[in-house]
């Protein structure tokens, strides 16, 4: 039996939501095993800022955030890290 639309698209999201929390970044376009991710965050975005996406996919988008740039996310991440190291040197 095959999967429905709805189905393949939440089956994506939760694999894309896992990569971006174990590797606190968006997939890579310079890496080859990454682009089928990047490439359904590229035409969600698309279909998110040109306001056709579905309105369930609207608010798992905001857990995923396509609008957020890499740099955006690095620069999360990175304020995690050191407020992890200043807790750590006090």
């Amino acid at each position: 039996m095959s999967m429905t639309q709805a189905e393949r698209w939440k089956t994506r999201y939760e694999e894309v939501k896992d990569f971006i929390d174990i590797n606190h970044r968006n997939p890579s376009r310079h890496r080859i095993e990454e682009h089928d991710m990047l490439n359904w965050i590229k035409a969600n975005r698309k279909a998110l800022n040109a306001g056709k996406m579905k309105p369930e996919r609207v608010e798992k988008s905001t857990i995923v955030d396509f609008r957020h740039s890499t740099m955006f996310e690095r620069t999360r991440h990175c304020a995690r890290c050191s407020e992890s190291l200043r807790n750590f040197w006090k």
